[in-house]
């Protein structure tokens, strides 16, 4: 009696099919860029000076060599999540960093950033920009200033 009730529970539960295993598809988009390839960080932040829509927010200095963020909340707020997943002004500052940039002491405006190959009207110097990891980045740099200097030779 007693086997017969277990094995009428036994007999009553369900299995579920079980679903094949799909290979996962690696997302390139978090994988590292090529030798001459822009990383996305340098593009997307190059696109937003380029975008003069939002100038009267965040725009090339006078000079064209580096990004002046005019009001850094409406930066945060309305420029960010545009051409990023964020909208955190320390996040993109930090980026920023990591790719060698450098904060410009100005009495007028707090948010100042420039980087040697990081021009107005000069697109092909950003595949050269790479993250900053060790002495590379000197190198690199000099690299390509040479180079473009070479070319208006």
């Amino acid at each position: 009696n007693f086997r017969e009730k277990k094995r009428t529970k036994v007999t009553s539960i369900q299995l579920q099919p079980q679903t094949p295993m799909v290979p996962k598809i690696k997302d390139k988009s978090k994988s590292k860029p090529a030798a001459d390839e822009v990383p996305t960080f340098i593009r997307k932040t190059y696109e937003i000076l380029e975008d003069e829509s939002h100038s009267d927010i965040v725009s090339w200095n006078d000079e064209g060599n580096a990004i002046v963020i005019k009001d850094p909340t409406e930066f945060g707020q309305k420029v960010l999540p545009i051409f990023f997943k964020h909208n955190n002004l320390t996040s993109f500052v930090r980026q920023l960093n990591m790719y060698d940039f450098h904060k410009k002491r100005s009495l007028s405006i707090e948010h100042i950033y420039y980087h040697e190959l990081f021009k107005k009207g000069h697109k092909q110097l950003l595949k050269d920009i790479k993250r900053k990891n060790s002495d590379t980045t000197v190198i690199t740099v000099e690299k390509a200033l040479n180079q473009e200097e070479s070319n208006y030779e």
